[in-house]
């Protein structure tokens, strides 16, 4: 499944195109969140600093196995990964920029963790640096797809048919996102996952975003979003 799903999500160039119009020669990079490493290779090939943070054991192992090879290929790679996510950043005046792709701030599932992980990417933030911080626009997902009935998803995978049951549901008091997916191969089940994702909305974000310190906002969204 790791694998599968950094085939999957392999495309983030506009993400690098804008970090290299930000950025000076050689910056210093703290990806958060970085799963299985899709943005470490492509940022270390640029001639920069990187350093991945990962929350979750099984991504964590895949992202050191690709850093080993990485580095295995170009010594002179500055590229690493350690195990941790927002609330373990602990770094002052270290980084030229901060990213965290693909929604790993909706699993600070409450506000004092969000607001707790904005303080500690501000303070790990040079003066002048950048944070890039991508995320679901839920009350978008809640209008547009949300349902109780499950979704189900098929795909060929190295000869063998794996099937994908994903059923999503609502916890109205905690504001809550609750996603389970169910994998088959064939028949026979054999993964089960369940998420939670704090339902996020814009004000509420760009409030504590400024109350962390941050100065200058630029908001990017689809139009439909």
């Amino acid at each position: 499944i790791n694998a599968e799903y950094g085939g999957v999500f392999k495309s983030y160039e506009p993400h690098e195109k804008f970090l290299t119009t930000q950025q000076k020669e050689k910056p210093k990079i703290l990806d958060v969140g970085c799963g299985v490493g899709r943005l470490l290779e492509p940022l270390s090939r640029l001639g920069w600093s990187i350093l991945g943070l990962e929350p979750d054991r099984d991504y964590f192992e895949a992202a050191r196995t690709n850093v080993r090879r990485i580095t295995s290929q170009n010594p002179k790679a500055e590229l690493d990964v350690e195990f941790g996510g927002f609330c373990e950043i602990s770094h002052r005046n270290r980084f030229d920029g901060i990213i965290a792709i693909n929604g790993p701030f909706y699993y600070l599932l409450s506000v004092y963790d969000r607001v707790d992980a904005l303080d500690r990417v501000f303070s790990a933030l040079v003066p002048g640096g950048i944070f890039v911080l991508d995320v679901a626009n839920f009350i978008f997902y809640l209008a547009a797809y949300f349902s109780r009935e499950k979704r189900v998803q098929e795909k060929e995978i190295l000869d063998f048919k794996v099937k994908r049951e994903t059923q999503l549901d609502l916890d109205f008091h905690d504001g809550l996102w609750l996603h389970r997916d169910c994998f088959y191969v064939g028949d026979m089940l054999f993964h089960t996952e369940y998420h939670k994702f704090a339902v996020l909305n814009l004000p509420e974000l760009i409030f504590f975003v400024k109350k962390a310190g941050f100065l200058s906002l630029i908001h990017i969204s689809e139009p439909t979003r």
